[in-house]
């Protein structure tokens, strides 16, 4: 679930750039990805609920994404 979230993020940012060829936007893709750190899955996991996971899952925006950050979103179970 935190490998998929992390695509996500990085979908709902690249959401808004406009006017890049798709290399282009492959090597940004690549780039984002590289400054969540290779450690992000792992972080996710031991941090974060499965709620937190869902909701970050479901949100269409920055604004949507930034709401599941609050760790009381959900029950304290540990995402995968």
């Amino acid at each position: 679930a935190c490998e998929q979230m992390r695509e996500h993020l990085l979908d709902v940012r690249l959401a808004t750039v406009s006017g890049r060829d798709a290399d282009a936007l492959k090597a940004q893709r690549e780039s984002l990805r590289n400054s969540l750190g290779a450690d992000f899955v792992s972080a996710c996991q031991q941090k974060m609920t499965r709620k937190m996971v869902q909701c970050a899952l479901g949100a269409s925006d920055g604004e949507a994404l930034a709401h599941c950050d609050d760790p009381s979103v959900g029950a304290p179970k540990r995402a995968e």
